[in-house]
Formats: structure tokens, C-alpha cells, sequence
């Protein structure tokens, strides 16, 4: 907490909203200017979601809108299906495409 300058209370009231949204995991590095909050395991799949501290560039979009492990959801927020050993590797094209009709992302 000392080294991002956290207050207890701060990191209490941080701690206490991500288990409220379920949140069982946070990753954060340089490699992508990102954060990952995982939130919950199928089987062997997880389901996250990818925050940017910098707006997505247009390759970026283009690319999590044609793979269907990414269904966009802003500019900086990503939600993502990871699969597992077996078993399904991405959200399904329709539940993609049925989420998108109803919110655009940029």
C-alpha cells in the first residue's frame, strides 16, 4: 500500500468494491499499460475484464472486434473469455454479436 501511496482505508474501501462485483483476482504490469480483473472461473475458462489506462488505438479495436475471446465494451474496457485446456475458447459469435447490437463501444 506504502508504494502506490495507499491509505488502509483506501485499500479497504478498493478491496471491499471489487468482492462486491465478484472480482476474485487483479493483474497489473507495463507490457500493456493495463489492469486485469478476474472474475470468475467456468470450468476451465476465465471471464475478465481488460482495463487500459489509454484509449484503445484503431488496430487495437479492430482487432478485439474480430476475435471472439474480446467483446469490447469502451474505448478502454475490454471484457474477455479465456478458455481453458478444453472446452470452449471464446464467447460465442452470436452472444458477441447480440451484445454489440445493444451497446456500441466507441
Amino acid at each position: 500500500m506504502s508504494v502506490v501511496g495507499l491509505t488502509k482505508e483506501e485499500f479497504d474501501n478498493i478491496r471491499t468494491r471489487l468482492k462486491r462485483i465478484g472480482c476474485i483476482g487483479v493483474a497489473t504490469g507495463n507490457a500493456h499499460s493495463r489492469a486485469e480483473l478476474f472474475l470468475r472461473r467456468v470450468g476451465m475458462g476465465m471471464y475478465s475484464y481488460d482495463i487500459y489506462k489509454r484509449p484503445l488505438t484503431e488496430e487495437e479495436k479492430e482487432m478485439f472486434m474480430h476475435d471472439d475471446m474480446f467483446i469490447p465494451y469502451s474505448d478502454k474496457v475490454i471484457f474477455v473469455y479465456g478458455g481453458g485446456v478444453f472446452g470452449p475458447q471464446s464467447f460465442p459469435e452470436e452472444a458477441k454479436r447480440s451484445f454489440l447490437k445493444r451497446h456500441k463501444p466507441w
